[in-house]
């Protein structure tokens, strides 16, 4: 099972040279369907969503520039934007199954 922040280098694609420098994105799979235990990212921990310590830890992170939560489930969406992540886009149901891979959520 895959679960945590990962982290990647992103070149903004301009020709404006004095955006130089790189940004570092923290990306946050979040499921919605989960087998073991029922919507687990929306589950709370601590008096927060469980997904919401995975987003605080990348926030605080002094390098990463962008928390970005990849996810299929609008409600984990919603959360995600609430504790401060950015969801530019719903995950396509194909690849938001328990067997999708963590590169076809991130690409």
């Amino acid at each position: 099972m895959d679960t945590g922040v990962y982290l990647t280098l992103w070149e903004p694609r301009s020709h404006d040279r004095s955006h130089d420098r790189q940004e570092v994105l923290a990306i946050i799979p979040a499921r919605g369907g989960s087998k073991g235990i029922h919507r687990k990212n929306l589950q709370p921990l601590g008096g927060v969503p469980l997904l919401a310590w995975s987003i605080d830890a990348a926030l605080r992170a002094r390098n990463v520039t962008r928390v970005i939560v990849s996810t299929e489930d609008p409600d984990i969406a919603d959360t995600a934007r609430d504790y401060g992540a950015e969801v530019p886009f719903l995950r396509p149901a194909k690849i938001a199954g328990d067997r999708a891979l963590v590169h076809e959520a991130v690409n």
